[in-house]
């Protein structure tokens, strides 16, 4: 227990669970891959150990962090939130709701409770609580929130344990894939970005569903699904995959959801066989300088790629008509040109952010030069002024982080993969200039060059190549499929 000392023994209770946060947080803590590995989906302290299983969940982090809390004398009560959602500012209004969540609430000798919640780095006091809505307070970084919730419900250690026994049933295990688990925090893939994958598992459709999420840097994020059709036997079907784009993910949903195709493996193997011959990946090119180059194998990947586009539902197509034509404009303007816009324009936004950013150190400046001056009472501000300055602070750095993490994004693009930096900023450049067209005058300008918007759409298919088949093996579970076709197998002669 020295990692909980404090110089202070009035606030040695509250660091020390700060402490438990600390020690508790952060990506490489949370996972479940050895949870699939092992088939132990909730283990005891012991078999984590025994087993070496490394990461934990939100169940699995519960008797440790208990063990903690009640060793440090902070009488913790064990709670699971149902349909649930965290607020932090009024944005957040339209956030939705997740199927559950277990988390403590202990009492570390203030005013009011505490929520202890590794899982979501909080350490915070619960200054109001009703049947549906807990108020989170500020407690130094851990900022003020609003939890929504259908119930809240207390678990006495009894009672989780029993919980947590059941779970060591095969058939019953399977509960922990239906809310949904992180299997990994970050494949790295195509050379590019870390992706997250998720796990889950639908009973009704007696399917295990994947999902990996690609992160982009200054074009909208990609979404993989990977659907595994199980038999009652336990044996795996048939698999489909859904390509889409997506605003935001949460934890078993999607914000904004486009959807590009609808295939599987060997439909997009065949696909693939194309763009590697024509190098699209290696070089990069656009469509409309490879068409130029080799014609027949252009038609042909047009071909296959139409397919998939047929297969869209109208909403689908009429979701994704506005890009679609955009891209087609992209691939095919001017095929004879490398790029459609100067250095000089691509690097604009790197040039814009770094300016955002020194402007925003120099605002930051002048704040807090006022409020140093206030600290060491050089000067007298009033108690609003005083507050309005602090708030100040608060939203530039906030604003200032968003712009900082967006610059180095960019910065590492560069470094990376200069090809790849430039030809994504081509296509964010060119896009630009199209922004406030309508999408009757997008497809009366494709129209009037005679353009054939599958390349375009061919173009969109094959930005997902290089992260499907890289995943492949992490998409269809092949490490796990058998182990959990026997839980699968073992539910269904119960039923």
């Amino acid at each position: 227990m020295g990692l909980f000392k404090a110089k202070n023994p009035k606030s040695k209770a509250l660091r020390s669970a700060e402490a438990i946060v600390r020690t508790f947080s952060g990506q490489g803590v949370y996972g479940f891959v050895d949870n699939l590995r092992t088939g132990l989906y909730a283990p005891w302290p012991h078999e984590r150990y025994n087993q070496d299983i490394g990461r934990y969940n939100c169940t699995t982090i519960i008797p440790t962090i208990y063990l903690w809390s009640e060793a440090l004398g902070y009488k913790p009560q064990i709670v699971q939130f149902r349909d649930w959602r965290e607020l932090e500012t009024e944005k957040d209004k339209d956030k939705p709701r997740l199927n559950s969540h277990f988390a403590l609430i202990i009492d570390v000798g203030k005013k009011h409770p505490y929520l202890l919640d590794p899982f979501w780095e909080i350490c915070n006091p619960i200054v109001e609580q009703t049947a549906t809505m807990m108020r989170l307070g500020k407690n130094k970084k851990y900022g003020r929130a609003k939890r929504e919730y259908n119930a809240l419900w207390e678990y006495s250690p009894e009672e989780f344990a029993a919980m947590v026994n059941e779970f060591h049933d095969p058939a019953q295990s399977l509960e922990m894939l239906a809310c949904g688990q992180k299997v990994d925090s970050g494949l790295f893939l195509a050379k590019e970005v870390d992706c997250p994958l998720m796990i889950y598992y639908h009973p009704q459709k007696n399917q295990v569903q994947t999902r990996l999420k690609i992160p982009q840097v200054a074009i909208t994020d990609k979404v993989v699904f990977c659907n595994l059709d199980y038999g009652r036997d336990g044996k795996v079907r048939g698999t489909s995959l859904e390509l889409c784009l997506v605003k935001d993910t949460y934890w078993d949903g999607v914000i904004g959801k486009v959807v590009i195709a609808q295939s599987q493996f060997d439909e997009l193997e065949a696909v693939k066989k194309y763009t590697d011959k024509l190098k699209l990946q290696k070089k990069r090119k656009r469509l409309g300088c490879l068409h130029q180059e080799q014609p027949e194998k252009m038609d042909q990947l047009c071909q296959l790629t139409s397919k998939l586009y047929e297969r869209l539902t109208m909403d689908e197509k009429a979701g994704l008509q506005k890009r679609l034509l955009t891209r087609t404009l992209y691939e095919l303007t001017e095929p004879e040109k490398d790029y459609l816009t100067t250095e000089e324009e691509r690097f604009s936004e790197i040039g814009r952010l770094r300016a955002e950013e020194r402007d925003n150190h120099e605002k930051r400046r002048y704040l807090e030069d006022k409020l140093w001056k206030e600290g060491w009472k050089l000067e007298k501000l009033d108690r609003d002024e005083s507050r309005r300055l602090k708030s100040r602070r608060r939203r530039l750095d906030k604003r200032n982080d968003k712009v900082v993490s967006d610059l180095k994004d960019l910065l590492l693009l560069h470094w990376n993969d200069k090809t790849n930096y430039h030809r994504r900023m081509d296509q964010v450049d060119f896009a630009k200039k199209w922004k406030d067209a309508s999408e009757e005058e997008l497809a009366e300008e494709t129209r009037k060059r005679g353009y054939d918007p599958m390349v375009g759409y061919a173009a969109m298919v094959a930005d997902f190549l290089p992260f499907v088949f890289e995943a492949r093996e992490d998409l269809e579970l092949k490490r796990f499929q058998d182990s959990i076709g026997e839980k699968i197998r073992l539910k269904m002669e119960d039923q």
